[in-house]
């Protein structure tokens, strides 16, 4: 899986038109304008097709493996999409088995201090208001019986313990250098939570290496140390953390004293994700929209979260009607309906869109990717039939296919968001060969998948949780920011 935590800077491919709002057809264009021939209503055309467009939800069981940025914290008021709470759920180990602090040959003086340490990565929302954040341990024994299986967004320990230590971060304060072990050592991006319950710190220093004694090995250890939560307190904060919790700053310290031949030093041990072997993570989060406008979003917008978030169908009627012709640019474009400067800015838009298509040929419903038009480097078959992968075996290209967050001037000289999607060669295979007029779905992604073919997850470019935009419907007042497919096409002679 790849990084995605810093935002794609793609540059765009085609250049938006002018479309002229009296009539269906262009006079000009400049889309592609050293590749497509020019609008001249004689030899070359170009139409604008109405998009019809139908909010939906997700049942959301994506899910975030341990190589990933991890979400954490709570937007508690974003305006349009209401509040989001993100946990972290962690199983930290010794790095060998029977464990013991220090040498073999030390005198373990005292524990000083504990900490749970993250590693950050980025933010998403308010990096100025605090957010208050705190450590648990989780007592659900099933959080530990496989650590290869990755949990869904939706999951919570059954049970948790008291809290062990919190602590309140400011995001953009998270990259200043923090010294610690006796100002011996420092770190940056690193949120450290103090463990202040100092009967789980007795319990953690118990150092005996007995048979069956919790450091003994590592099924001992789990059957004491499930994992530990680490949860947003309340709703304290207006925005999202990211970490990972791959990095080795994100791990248990342990800073103690102790005697070698007389010598009285201080240092600390840790415990991580990796030390030993695969332990298990996941990231849980929860959405709630009650009360708040994407619940109810009625005719004229539409509302897109990234995962785990929301959708939309698309419907392009008039495309099935379209005669053979020859397709030189295939376009859809879509626009954001700006609620306000401030949380607009805020709540960021996604970086990338994604559309694929909704096949109910065999009575059942399912998705399939869009034809040949994700990656022209490559060939796949949607369908799954002549030979080749379902999905381009180097991915999508989004410089060609599209989806990258773009900005313009709108009428009123607002900065909003678009997306564009180049669907030229679908639209050729569909006016050529009379194949089906899908409905598309459109989302922003953190990942997806296509089971009736395979198991396989296909990440994609956002991070999780992260971007949210309205857009506009054709049933919107501005007739501007309707979604719209633009066909340029000449006739075959």
């Amino acid at each position: 899986m790849r990084n995605r935590f810093l935002p794609f800077t793609l540059a765009s491919f085609f250049l938006i038109f002018l479309v002229n709002s009296s009539c269906t057809k262009l006079d000009t264009t400049s889309l592609g304008s050293d590749l497509i021939p020019a609008v001249d209503n004689i030899n070359t055309f170009a139409d604008t097709l109405s998009i019809d467009a139908f909010q939906g939800f997700f049942d959301d069981t994506t899910k975030v493996n341990n190589s990933e940025a991890h979400a954490l914290g709570t937007i508690s008021n974003d305006p349009l999409f209401g509040t989001t709470r993100a946990s972290v759920y962690l199983q930290f180990k010794p790095s060998f088995f029977p464990y013991y602090l220090g040498n073999a040959t030390d005198t373990i003086v005292g524990i000083d201090s504990m900490f749970v340490t993250l590693s950050y990565l980025g933010s998403y929302g308010d990096t100025v208001t605090p957010q208050q954040i705190q450590v648990q341990q989780i007592f659900d024994s099933n959080f530990k019986k496989n650590p290869a299986e990755l949990r869904s967004v939706k999951y919570a320990p059954a049970m948790l313990g008291p809290v062990l230590g919190s602590t309140t971060v400011i995001a953009q304060d998270l990259k200043n250098r923090v010294k610690f072990g006796h100002k011996k050592d420092s770190v940056i991006n690193q949120i450290r939570i103090p463990i202040t319950n100092q009967d789980f710190i007795s319990k953690f220093t118990d150092f005996d290496t007995a048979f069956n004694a919790p450091y003994h090995d590592t099924t001992s250890f789990r059957n004491v140390f499930n994992g530990f939560a680490v949860t947003p307190m309340g709703n304290s904060g207006n925005g999202l953390i990211y970490v990972s919790v791959a990095d080795a700053k994100t791990r248990i310290e342990v800073h103690y004293r102790k005697r070698n031949k007389n010598v009285l030093d201080t240092t600390f041990a840790s415990f991580t994700l990796f030390s030993t072997g695969t332990s298990t993570s996941a990231n849980g989060i929860t959405r709630n929209y009650s009360g708040f406008p994407v619940a109810s979003p009625g005719p004229d917008n539409i509302y897109l979260q990234t995962s785990p978030g929301t959708y939309a169908n698309l419907k392009i009627d008039t495309l099935g009607t379209l005669s053979n012709r020859i397709i030189h640019r295939a376009e859809i474009i879509l626009e954001q309906v700006p609620a306000d400067a401030i949380n607009d800015s805020l709540f960021e838009a996604p970086s990338f869109l994604y559309l694929d298509l909704v096949d109910s040929s065999s009575g059942a419903l399912k998705w399939k990717p869009i034809y040949f038009d994700l990656n022209p480097a490559t060939r796949y078959d949607p369908d799954y039939k002549i030979g080749y992968p379902f999905f381009p075996a180097v991915g999508v290209d989004p410089t060609y296919f599209g989806g990258t967050r773009k900005l313009k001037k709108d009428a009123s000289g607002k900065s909003v968001v678009y997306y564009d999607f180049n669907v030229t060669r679908y639209v050729q295979q569909l006016v050529t060969k009379s194949k089906p007029n899908y409905t598309l779905r459109l989302f922003p992604p953190f990942n997806f998948s296509y089971p009736q073919y395979s198991k396989n997850i296909f990440s994609y470019y956002n991070n999780i949780a992260n971007g949210r935009v309205r857009l506009a419907t054709k049933s919107n007042p501005d007739l501007k920011k309707r979604p719209k497919m633009i066909v340029i096409w000449s006739k075959i002679k």
